[in-house]
């Protein structure tokens, strides 16, 4: 901004001035305030994952039953109104909708309302297990989990290779073990689809014990297997720890912003 000044002797003169900055005292109450929320939150979701639990319990009291009923309305409501908050905030709402944190919001409360009255069907409560997605918004509120997350973005396409040749190492290791073992073991050694629980248990060095061969083939094949699996390990851990590192030095350089249309709580 400006200011004109008239003089009698030497006409007008133009005087630049900055308009002093408004007073910090709003903005820091609007932060407070959505900083305590977040707080109740984060504390609201490990409210309704005790509350998923409880439910559970053989030989439920009615007490605790109710308990779980009021835990859930509780959070529910908590979670509706957060939604609601991000959405009216976030600059471009059907981004926000169909974002991560969006999705993942939505399902903390939508099989609540979708399921209302019909809880004793069985399909709707295979739906109400979704509940346990609430958990996955800690993503929100964990620098640390963010960090895991956004290695995992980071790596996604080798991650996806390698997952598409572990499959393939599968059905092939099933292939083998089910010409070399259903002979000797036709009950157990069915098909090359039951030798696929043999195949994850021993590529993963699990090894439950349940189906194991019995032929020489059949344990120097295993041995094998066995050893390549120790790869299937260490080799997407290498690269999201890899991806770790990388991210956490980013976001020290301040190279890495947020990403994602993530809404806020309070807005500017």
């Amino acid at each position: 901004m400006s200011l004109t000044v008239v003089h009698a002797d030497m006409g007008a003169a133009t005087i630049p001035f900055e308009q002093p900055p408004a007073p910090p005292c709003e903005n820091d109450s609007r932060v407070r305030v959505g900083s305590r929320f977040e707080y109740v939150i984060q504390a609201l979701i490990f409210v309704s994952l005790l509350g998923l639990g409880l439910e559970t319990l053989p030989d439920i009291d009615p007490t605790t039953e109710f308990l779980c009923s009021v835990i859930e309305i509780v959070t529910v409501g908590f979670f509706t109104i957060e939604y609601a908050v991000r959405l009216m905030n976030a600059k471009n709402k059907l981004g926000f909708v169909f974002s991560f944190y969006g999705l993942i919001d939505l399902a903390a409360f939508l099989p609540f309302f979708i399921t209302l009255g019909s809880f004793h069907m069985a399909p709707m409560r295979m739906f109400r297990i979704l509940r346990i997605l609430s958990g996955l918004k800690l993503l929100r509120y964990s620098s640390c989990l963010r960090y895991l997350l956004d290695a995992f973005r980071q790596v996604r396409d080798e991650l996806l290779m390698f997952l598409v040749v572990t499959l393939l190492i599968i059905f092939v290791s099933s292939v083998a073990i089910y010409h070399l073992e259903h002979e000797a073991q036709p009950e157990t050694f069915k098909s090359i689809f039951h030798c696929m629980w043999w195949a994850v248990a021993t590529l993963t060095t699990v090894g439950y014990g349940d189906m194991y061969p019995i032929t020489v083939a059949g344990k120097i094949f295993t041995g094998f297997v066995t050893i390549l699996g120790v790869g299937t390990i260490a080799v997407p851990s290498g690269l999201i720890a890899s991806a770790l590192t990388k991210t956490k030095k980013e976001r020290a350089d301040g190279s890495s912003p947020e990403s994602g249309n993530d809404g806020e709580l309070m807005a500017a």
